[in-house]
């Protein structure tokens, strides 16, 4: 304990802030922490979608929200099916694919939770399952079983036949955010009205808490690689042993900074967030063995991060600009350096030019990116689009600084429905790609 105290001082100290998209280097890619002690590396397997690290953001060791050996023909992309499944979605969250079967989850307006099974080849209903206790989100799949979060708590279905194996529920009030993430055990995060969050690991085969940890300033945006989850909340990012849930580092973001989203690929773990005390938002790097600052990116132009994902040489960011009386709202695709945090390149999606525009997290399928964007219009007659960004990625070692870009940005139109709630959400599965957008999935192939 006196140890993590002495980092966290340190820690303190050196953390810096940057002005603008330019990085910051810290001490972190030397042998030893700042406060002397030895590197220890997580375990890490890059490329396995089953093992492995957090790529973007939603992404799990199960592989079910990125399949590594995805290798879809964006050149000549057509839509394969759709099914909407209702037209009165208020909630929905990425789909998630294993085993050629499609699970969707989402809220009606009269609150009732529903699980789809689809056959992810044809779109054809498997079956579905109702709660009442609201939005059933899938979050992870082992073996003969689905497990999804509601507001009340984690559930196991039965993959076959969609039938109810357990539910977990804490005692006392809580609502639960989030989803459910996992691979050996389930992690989900809850709030209570005491204001006293908890991040819970629960058995797979039983349903019963392995172990809990209880903070006030932790969130559901949570992230898995090797043996330590990792989530933040107001003020700092946490690792915390996969073991027995006890805390391995705390990094303090900055006054008023709460933590949004965050990704674990490799040795850096990366995380947005927000201060609305400062009014800005910031993307940080925390060196994942010792648990100290690297470096810092603050937004510039009242731009908003949206997403992140990364691969070992990039750490590709959404990014939107609300439109105003006299100006279109915008949205783009920054690549920062991994290694310092200097921007690499800049792609504004032409397609996202209106009043009101939102982006979606990317997903890096391949030597491509993928993000959903949505414009928003006022008379709800919104347009949903996915683009594809061409990656030119090398082999070996990568050269400090290098845009590895390729002249490829493509927008393709979803479909032109009323009433999308959020942008489309992507996921890559074979040879399709499934987009989740209000009630209506698309696949495209």
């Amino acid at each position: 304990m006196d140890e993590m105290k002495s980092r966290r001082e340190i820690l303190q100290i050196s953390s810096l802030g940057v002005l603008g998209l330019v990085g910051c280097m810290g001490n972190s890619k030397a042998d030893k922490c700042l406060d002397g002690t030895e590197k220890e590396k997580n375990e890490y397997q890059e490329g396995n979608g089953t093992e492995g690290g957090w790529p973007h953001f939603g992404c799990n060791l199960t592989g079910d929200h990125k399949n590594y050996g995805a290798n879809p023909n964006s050149d000549a992309m057509e839509l394969a099916w759709d099914n909407r499944l209702s037209i009165s979605s208020t909630s929905a969250m990425r789909p998630l694919i294993r085993d050629d079967v499609v699970y969707v989850g989402w809220q009606s307006i009269t609150g009732i939770g529903k699980l789809y099974a689809l056959d992810a080849n044809r779109g054809e209903q498997k079956w579905v399952a109702e709660y009442e206790g609201g939005a059933l989100l899938p979050g992870s799949v082992m073996e003969d079983s689905i497990y999804a979060g509601s507001p009340d708590g984690i559930h196991s279905f039965s993959v076959e036949t969609g039938e109810l194996s357990w539910s977990f529920r804490p005692e006392g009030d809580w609502k639960f955010v989030g989803g459910v993430r996992g691979i050996d055990k389930l992690y989900a995060f809850g709030i209570s009205k005491n204001k006293i969050d908890g991040l819970y690991a629960v058995d797979p085969e039983t349903g019963e808490i392995e172990w809990e940890f209880r903070s006030s300033d932790i969130s559901g945006l949570f992230a898995v690689q090797g043996d330590s989850v990792y989530t933040g909340g107001g003020g700092n990012i946490h690792r915390i042993s996969k073991v027995d849930g006890s805390e391995i580092w705390s990094v303090p973001m900055g006054y008023g900074y709460k933590s949004g989203q965050i990704v674990a690929n490799g040795e850096t773990i990366y995380a947005t967030g927000k201060s609305n005390q400062e009014k800005e938002e910031k993307i940080f790097a925390i060196d994942d063995s010792c648990g100290q600052m690297e470096w810092s990116v603050v937004s510039k132009d009242e731009k908003s991060w949206m997403g992140m994902a990364a691969n070992p040489e990039e750490l590709y960011v959404s990014v939107q600009r609300e439109g105003t009386k006299n100006a279109y709202g915008t949205a783009e695709m920054i690549a920062l350096d991994r290694k310092g945090g200097s921007r690499l390149w800049t792609i504004k999606l032409e397609n996202m030019r209106y009043a009101s525009v939102e982006l979606g997290n990317p997903i890096i399928v391949g030597d491509e990116i993928y993000v959903g964007g949505l414009q928003r219009r006022a008379n709800r007659s919104d347009i949903a689009y996915f683009n594809v960004i061409g990656l030119d990625l090398p082999e070996g070692t990568p050269v400090p600084g290098q845009a590895h870009r390729r002249e490829i940005d493509k927008t393709i139109k979803i479909s032109e429905e009323p009433m999308y709630v959020s942008p489309p959400s992507i996921v890559a599965g074979k040879d399709t790609i499934y987009t989740l957008a209000g009630g209506v999935i698309t696949a495209m192939r």
